[in-house]
């Protein structure tokens, strides 16, 4: 589901393909998840419409269970993370490739995000001073807000797995 790290190269080398169609390959099916969750919008508000035609209210549906799962998928996709990480995309400057070095170093959450001090975001992202604060306020702000309106899809039990041998292994005991 996730690169784990392994870099364009490596992976079409693996694969016995060229980098070029491997990112081909995920522009496209970003764009055909992007069209499945605009289908389910479609089909959400239809369904809602059907059951409440009193409410002539022009306020969007709340996402359904498909488009969350679309969207997830989506995300894991473009941003080569595992489903318990979505969230670090919504941080300011991480991106792919900053969100899969925090998920290798067992950061999964804004919140875990938070607990790193600007020094360690530093060293561990490689950033400068100013990149690094601009990562750790925008994740204490996600931290302290509201928990998302939008339901958490579970993790996977390989997922969990990986979660627990990554914390095991930040604070240094044998899981």
């Amino acid at each position: 589901a996730h690169t784990r790290l392994e870099s364009i190269e490596a992976l079409a080398d693996r694969h016995d393909c060229y980098p070029s169609d491997l990112i081909a390959l995920k522009r496209n099916v970003v764009w055909v998840l992007e069209a499945a969750q605009r289908v389910f919008a479609v089909l959400n508000r239809q369904r809602l419409r059907s059951i409440d035609s009193a409410d002539e209210e022009q306020t969007p549906p709340p996402p359904s269970l498909h488009e969350e799962m679309v969207r997830a998928l989506k995300l894991m996709v473009e941003y080569g993370i595992p489903r318990g990480a979505i969230s670090l995309v919504n941080v300011a400057e991480v991106g792919s490739k900053r969100s899969q070095r925090l998920c290798a170093e067992g950061v999964f959450t804004p919140f875990d995000l938070s607990q790193l001090t600007v020094a360690h975001l530093i060293d561990l992202l490689g950033v400068g001073e100013r990149t690094a604060m601009k990562i750790h306020e925008s994740a204490v702000s996600l931290a302290h807000q509201e928990p998302p309106s939008r339901p958490q899809l579970p993790l996977g039990r390989s997922e969990l797995k990986t979660l627990d041998v990554l914390r095991a292994a930040r604070v240094g005991i044998d899981p």
